[in-house]
């Protein structure tokens, strides 16, 4: 690995690589390319990793966080079988009140296919394929003050979109499960193979077992 012949640049000439401007709030990097949060013009932007906008796709809620999944696997047409055609590649994007469901499964095109309404912003996001399920921390309502909650989402079709409210609580039925943090929460962490949430707050680090909870 030559990568670990080549000397660090001390603090006096290290140089700022590259720039593209604009208002980012995340960014992540999938293959050779990196997907961006571009909050300021309600856009997922798709660059090269010189910095070269290469697509974007523009957004119904400003972007905020960004997770992506690779070979996600859901029975759209419901005959008990996952075919080749319903494993897709997914950038899950959470906004300011919603989050959208991206398929990048071609990179040079991609494109909503699915938006899951949220009480208000979300902060941050990690998904689980193997349970098909999306988990969220952030407001619960439009403005801060409401305080915050931690939430479990089924992402089982993430094709639909739309409010699904069949009990009429006014929340997605897709948010299957919340706890509610009135202190606010700093992000978080899911093991997946132990099912675990690791929720750090101001009152302590907690751990819950999340699929103990439902589903």
């Amino acid at each position: 690995d030559i990568g670990k012949n080549i000397p660090e640049y001390l603090p006096t000439e290290r140089v700022k690589e590259g720039l593209y401007s604009g208002d980012y709030y995340d960014v992540v990097n999938v293959a050779d390319r990196l997907l961006a949060a571009n909050y300021g013009d309600a856009r997922l932007d798709l660059f090269d990793p010189n910095l070269t906008l290469l697509t974007s796709v523009d957004l119904p809620d400003q972007p905020r966080r960004i997770v992506t999944v690779d070979a996600f696997g859901f029975d759209e047409n419901e005959d008990g079988l996952i075919s080749p055609s319903e494993n897709l590649n997914l950038a899950l994007v959470g906004g300011n009140s919603s989050i959208q469901v991206v398929d990048i499964t071609n990179l040079q095109q991609p494109k909503i296919i699915g938006a899951i309404g949220m009480p208000g912003m979300v902060r941050d996001l990690d998904v689980d394929p193997a349970k098909r399920r999306l988990f969220a921390g952030g407001e619960r309502g439009p403005t801060v003050g409401f305080g915050q909650a931690f939430y479990m989402i089924d992402l089982s079709n993430p094709r639909q979109s739309g409010l699904l409210d069949d009990d009429g609580d006014g929340k997605d039925d897709r948010i299957v499960w919340e706890h509610p943090y009135p202190e606010g929460l700093s992000g978080f962490r899911i093991d997946k193979e132990r099912g675990l949430a690791y929720v750090p707050t101001s009152k302590g680090l907690q751990i819950w077992a999340i699929y103990d909870l439902c589903c």
